[in-house]
């Protein structure tokens, strides 16, 4: 029985994002997942509750920096 992940990404590319998603599927896990690529849809995200957040280190006009709060 696969386990269940909700994983928020934040990745400025739809293939990136795929290609991540695809990858941890093949691990076995059963993934549901939303991709965000600004500051202000990062914050309406984390209304939710995430298990996993990944983030691309440079977005364009957004980093991983930034999205970590740092």
């Amino acid at each position: 029985m696969a386990k269940h992940v909700r994983i928020l990404l934040i990745e400025d590319s739809e293939d990136d994002a795929l290609l991540t998603i695809r990858y941890i599927e093949a691990a076995g896990y059963l993934v549901s997942w939303q991709q965000v690529q600004t500051r202000e849809e990062l914050l309406a995200s984390l209304q939710e509750r995430w298990d996993i957040i990944i983030s691309d280190y440079v977005i364009p006009g957004f980093s991983g920096i930034e999205a970590s709060g740092r």
